[in-house]
């Protein structure tokens, strides 16, 4: 079993003195060695908090970086960092198989038991593997049952999760039982007359079939309707009891129209899995259930190691996923106070970062993916972040892992960074919902391991949210900085500071320190 990993802390630094230093400094607002007069480029009525430093850390921009915002999906640089100092980078979620009772040659008079650990990644096909072990034990004929072992009562979905998001697989349940992402692909199609009836038809409006990889029950009744005025038309994926769903209202962008519906019901879901995977493999007499039982006196028969957790947060890092962020949060409130629930995660992350130096008072953190509306924290605490990666030997490659805009990732065709001035010149953690479109991370300067990386953090919300694509600022300022940075001299600043400087993070918290030990 793998232990926990501890930090250790010093001494804490007086909060009055850091206000008198911030004060000094002018955090508030200010701009030094900089020529980019960036609130030129702001977009109308949007509110932003932009932090931009040299190599060293030397700020060069700082605006709001007090003020609270929605992180969004830049809180997942907050779980990567917690969850590699808490689990190590070494850590695996383990899905195990058990049997519990008394063999007679190749019967077993007694269950099967199936641990799920809440691996993110864990998928029928590997599940069917697992299966496939009980006849390779020797037990072709189980009396009992196939009972599904979870011990987790906690909460599925994060405090704040929209409830219209809920059907939805980038807000998929997160909890031990997890399969196939909790998530079915599958798509929604027009059904058009074709022929004589085709030009019988007024209005533009058709029924629609939809198309999914596994039989879920949809209740559908919406409507492809291509020349509705869009404000009208809208699909909406609501859920009842079970994994049975009904789609309503109609839809116009696409035909046939991508479809991804969350698992509500993943006990369900793994039930009737396992009964396909069964089939012929072994005769079973009872039922496939969840239900509590012991694993102490049961017989391991096979288990199934996750990928490593570094590999797992280069993933949630580059694709911005949401269930693997939460399922590593829970996993370090479990590990650091034996509970799973997201305030246990939360608290954990909070605990850690504090006791890295990271200034965490202010911040509320609801879950690791920043889906909760609830979430709130400054641009202060995005960057000292980004200097502890740059710091930190532990925590370097996490650098790295960050999508680099043109290539990767969720900056590969993210609009706006696919040009030839940005592309390949940011590596960055991007964060948006509706309203809010956030950036943190590097401006990177030459090439690979001796390019010059700027730390930035971009925050900006207000946006409006009946525009597809609203203007922001985070291409035009970034090319305006790339261009002042790619200047002679301000290569050979960076070089002169980068050798007298390293990045430098406040004292860590002596509370933190007292509760971790």
């Amino acid at each position: 079993m793998m232990q926990p990993r501890h930090v250790f802390l010093s001494q804490p630094v007086s909060k009055f003195l850091l206000s008198v230093m911030l004060c000094a400094l002018g955090f508030a607002s200010y701009a030094a060695n900089s020529d980019v007069d960036w609130q030129t480029l702001q977009p109308n009525n949007t509110n932003v908090s932009l932090i931009v430093a040299d190599p060293s850390g030397k700020r060069l921009i700082d605006h709001n970086s007090q003020q609270l915002q929605l992180p969004a999906s830049t809180l997942k640089l907050f779980t990567a960092v917690a969850a590699t100092k808490v689990l190590g980078p070494d850590f695996v979620f383990s899905t195990g198989l058990y049997y519990q009772g008394q063999r007679e040659g190749t019967k077993l008079n007694g269950n099967l038991l199936l641990k799920f650990d809440g691996d993110p990644r864990l998928t029928s096909e590997q599940l069917g593997r697992l299966m496939a072990e009980v006849p390779k034990a020797g037990i072709t004929e189980v009396s009992g049952d196939v009972i599904l072992l979870a011990d987790d009562d906690s909460p599925k979905w994060g405090a704040g999760w929209l409830w219209d998001d809920l059907g939805v697989c980038f807000a998929a349940p997160v909890g031990k039982l997890i399969l196939d992402r909790n998530c079915v692909k599958g798509s929604v199609t027009s059904i058009q007359p074709k022929g004589k009836e085709a030009t019988q038809v007024s209005a533009q409006i058709y029924p629609s079939r939809v198309h999914l990889s596994y039989p879920l029950t949809i209740d559908n009744s919406a409507s492809y309707q291509p020349t509705a005025p869009s404000a009208l038309c809208k699909l909406h994926l609501g859920h009842a009891q079970g994994n049975r769903y009904q789609l309503t209202g109609c839809y116009q962008m696409k035909d046939p129209l991508p479809l991804q519906v969350a698992i509500v019901d993943p006990a369900a879901y793994i039930q009737a899995q396992i009964k396909q995977q069964i089939g012929n493999t072994f005769q079973l007499a009872g039922d496939i259930k969840v239900a509590p039982a012991s694993i102490e006196h049961a017989t391991l028969i096979s288990q199934f190691p996750s990928m490593p957790l570094q590999l797992l947060l280069t993933e949630m890092l580059a694709k911005s996923d949401n269930l693997i962020a939460d399922a590593v949060l829970k996993r370090m409130g479990q590990q650091l106070f034996q509970h799973n629930g997201f305030e246990y995660g939360a608290q954990a992350l909070k605990q850690t970062l504090s006791g890295l130096g990271v200034d965490m008072t202010d911040a509320n953190i609801i879950d690791g993916s920043g889906l909760s509306r609830y979430n709130q924290v400054n641009a202060e605490q995005l960057f000292s972040v980004l200097l502890l990666l740059q710091r930190d030997d532990e925590l370097k490659w996490l650098i790295k892992a960050l999508p680099l805009s043109g290539y990767n990732g969720t900056l590969k065709f993210k609009r706006g960074f696919v040009n030839p001035q940005l592309r390949g010149k940011i590596r960055a953690k991007t964060g948006s919902m509706t309203g809010v479109d956030n950036l943190a991370g590097y401006i990177q300067i030459g090439e690979d391991d001796t390019a010059k990386l700027y730390p930035f953090v971009l925050l900006e919300t207000g946006l409006p949210a009946n525009q597809y694509h609203p203007a922001t600022l985070a291409p035009p300022l970034l090319k305006q900085l790339i261009k002042q940075f790619t200047k002679p001299s301000a290569i050979a600043a960076a070089a002169t500071s980068k050798a007298k400087n390293q990045p430098k993070l406040a004292p860590p918290s002596s509370a933190a320190n007292q509760s971790q030990q």
